[in-house]
């Protein structure tokens, strides 16, 4: 490239000569062009889950993790500055139960359990709701939805 100055104080460039594309790489330009408007139309029809989904559904997992490993870290350093063994064990697996706990409230999805998916649900130690507050099929009960379909639940006395 090269730069002249102009009286007023601007510069010129002059660019290389354009290269010479002959058909089939245009054929190709053509082919990626219509591949990235199929995406894109693809991308409008279905935006895929908002800010929020997203949030709940995935990155607050890292974040709670995160959190809970710093806390855990803390017990762990405040145990052994005290000196304490069985305060250790005791609160490690007390705070591991209630991160599992949580974790369950939060994120737990009847796929990911075959036997809790069908039939009546009763809350158990380990077992704390039936669908995760966070999760897709817990939003969708929430609003009065099926949780597999997100559709309106069908009632017998509909059809009498």
């Amino acid at each position: 490239m090269t730069a002249s100055s102009e009286p007023g104080g601007r510069f010129l460039t002059s660019a290389p000569p354009e290269e010479v594309i002959d058909q089939e790489q245009w054929a190709e330009l053509d082919v990626r062009l219509e591949r990235v408007r199929a995406e894109k139309e693809a991308a409008l029809r279905d935006p895929g889950p908002s800010w929020k989904e997203w949030f709940y559904f995935d990155a607050s997992k890292w974040w709670i993790g995160s959190g809970l490993l710093i806390l855990d870290s803390w017990l762990v350093a405040f145990w052994f500055e005290v000196g304490s063994i069985p305060g250790l064990v005791l609160s490690v697996a007390a705070a591991i139960y209630l991160e599992f706990l949580l974790a369950r409230y939060l994120w737990h999805r009847p796929s990911d359990d075959p036997a809790l998916s069908s039939g009546a649900f009763r809350p158990t130690w380990f077992r704390p709701v039936r669908y995760g507050r966070w999760t897709p099929e817990g939003f969708r009960v929430r609003a009065g939805l099926s949780p597999e379909t997100g559709e309106a639940p069908v009632h017998g006395e509909e059809f009498l």
